[in-house]
């Protein structure tokens, strides 16, 4: 992608909302949202802030520069997840040919199923940190109870 609304435009289709919900979701009306959309209009620092609080997973490097990945490659500590490769095409049965358009179409959507799987590890690590601080808010009140 070459500027940063293209690459607005493409994190709000992956995410599979409408400007109209992305911008309500970033406190941003849709007049606003469609004058940033088509370059009308600047975002400003406390709408990119809001992008990134809203949506942690995106890379706000990539968003505000094109460098790296769409999303932030955050490990996940539950190993039990990362022991599932990512998903392959099975070898065909022999005499069995598939046409070039469906296996490419199959291989698309292994890759989508795979970056939605990475989105998800991603939702899970900071639902895990956002447990961790709710625990450790919890410990500090019951120590300053006693």
């Amino acid at each position: 992608m070459h500027n940063f609304s293209s690459r607005l435009k493409e994190f709000i289709e992956y995410k599979g909302l409408s400007f109209t919900k992305f911008g309500k979701k970033i406190e941003c009306s849709a007049s606003q949202m469609t004058q940033m959309i088509t370059y009308k209009k600047n975002f400003g620092i406390d709408k990119l802030m809001k992008i990134s609080n809203v949506f942690p997973e995106l890379n706000s490097e990539w968003l505000l520069t094109g460098n790296g990945n769409m999303l932030k490659d955050i490990p996940i500590e539950d190993t039990t997840l990362d022991n599932n490769p990512p998903v392959n095409i099975p070898p065909l049965a022999t005499g069995f040919k598939l046409d070039s358009n469906v296996r490419n179409s199959n291989e698309l959507l292994i890759l989508k199923l795979n970056k939605e799987i990475r989105f998800l590890k991603t939702i899970i690590n900071t639902v895990k940190s956002q447990i961790k601080e709710k625990e450790e808010l919890i410990t500090m009140m019951k120590n300053n109870l006693n």
